[in-house]
């Protein structure tokens, strides 16, 4: 089985501290976690990361110029959307959106901009 921590843990699956601390390093960086789990067990730990296309900086800049207000809405960690925000340059982010929750916010509509 591979997910993320709530699945592990609705599974009763435990994470080790070791794991844990793995998995928070890797987050900071930007990389969203995997749990790989065999037989109730924690078996290993898959990091992937999104990278940041080199035209995003100045698509966001001429957004910023137009008024036009930025959200980062992702699946993915607090700790990875802070550090793609600080990337991006968005105003502000929405972490551990399940997909069927992003859209627009604060009465506000949305676009997907990938």
């Amino acid at each position: 089985m591979v997910g993320n921590r709530v699945l592990l843990n609705e599974r009763g699956i435990v994470i080790a501290p070791a794991a844990h601390a793995d998995a928070l390093a890797l987050e900071q960086r930007g990389t969203t976690v995997f749990f790989a789990a065999c037989e109730a067990e924690l078996v290993g730990l898959v990091g992937v990361a999104d990278t940041v296309r080199p035209d995003a900086a100045a698509a966001l800049a001429t957004l910023r110029e137009l008024g036009i207000k930025r959200l980062l809405q992702t699946g993915d960690s607090q700790r990875v959307a802070v550090n793609l925000t600080r990337f991006r340059g968005h105003l502000r982010d929405l972490a551990g959106q399940e997909p069927s929750r992003k859209g627009g916010h604060d009465g506000q509509d949305a676009t997907t901009v990938s």
